[in-house]
């Protein structure tokens, strides 16, 4: 009877452990995302490599238009001082909770100037709630290190960094 239950234990035991690494979301990087509140820098991250991204979701109101902005290798204060080179070259894709695009490849603002040039990033939401956003290296540039990134609703890039 002892030799039973204890074996019934260990079949217990397994099952708790099977359904504890079936409930992890280990293919959806978005069930991790960290919250980004609008005009809040997110903490400096770190790209380091090629593979490495970071997955980031906030709010969005339909007919509102969002500029993203980036602390990277192009942030003009930083290449003044020459600290451009810890930096990462970044690039944004974004998509709605329903996983439709929003765009691609990307680069925010890293100037201090108005997001207003087609290649900076910037949409006008088409629908209201949740966007995710994957933060990465440039694949074209290379570029690897540190990073830290916002939005807003202005064209004005948020206060520090």
């Amino acid at each position: 009877m002892k030799k039973a239950l204890k074996f019934l234990g260990i079949i217990a035991i397994a099952a708790l452990v099977g359904f504890s690494f079936v409930s992890c979301d280990l293919d959806n990087p978005k069930a991790d995302a960290t919250a980004l509140a609008i005009n809040t820098w997110s903490a400096e991250g770190d790209l380091p490599d090629s593979k490495a991204e970071k997955w980031f979701s906030f709010d969005v109101t339909s007919g509102t238009t969002y500029y993203f902005w980036a602390k990277d290798t192009w942030t003009l204060d930083l290449i003044a001082s020459g600290d451009d080179e810890d930096y990462a070259w970044l690039s944004l894709d974004l998509e709605y909770e329903d996983g439709t695009s929003i765009f691609e490849d990307k680069a925010p603002n890293s100037n201090t100037a108005a997001s207003t040039s087609s290649t900076a990033a910037y949409f006008e939401a088409s629908q209201t709630g949740k966007v995710y956003m994957r933060v990465y290296a440039d694949t074209f540039w290379k570029k690897y290190g540190k990073y830290r990134i916002a939005f807003t609703s202005t064209t004005t890039r948020p206060a520090g960094h």
